[in-house]
């Protein structure tokens, strides 16, 4: 068959040794995808931790996310067995457990952190009204 009588070629057709501006621009969105889901997910554990503060749970709940955003980011993980996760579970209930034992320990570190939180807020009003 002469090329003359082929059918054009399709408008997502990128002959080899071309660049392909479509497949860099969908890496360029899968890229700025992921770091808007970090961010996200930045912003959402640092909420969560703020509002677990003072709560029996305060280590295991940001832990629990982690897991949860470290096994929707890498799936192959799944394969992976679950004393891992479990692990780390446990790890942060004991050491919600030994918090919840010694609340003295719990209201100092509660008191430095409202500390540090309203030093950084006087600190970036102080900055502001520069």
């Amino acid at each position: 068959m002469s090329p003359e009588h082929l059918s054009p070629a399709p408008g997502w057709w990128t002959a080899p040794g071309e660049s392909d501006f479509f497949a860099w621009l969908a890496l360029a969105l899968v890229i700025c995808g992921f770091f808007l889901v970090v961010y996200l997910y930045a912003v959402f554990d640092r909420y969560a931790e703020h509002k677990a503060m003072n709560t029996p749970l305060k280590t295991t709940i940001p832990t629990l996310l982690l897991i949860a955003f470290v096994y929707e980011i890498l799936p192959p993980l799944s394969h992976f067995s679950y004393l891992l996760p479990l692990a780390l579970i446990a790890a942060a209930l004991a050491r919600d457990i030994m918090l919840w034992w010694s609340p003295q320990h719990i209201a100092e570190a509660g008191e430095t952190v409202l500390e540090a939180h309203e030093a950084h807020k006087e600190a970036q009003d102080g900055s502001a009204q520069s």
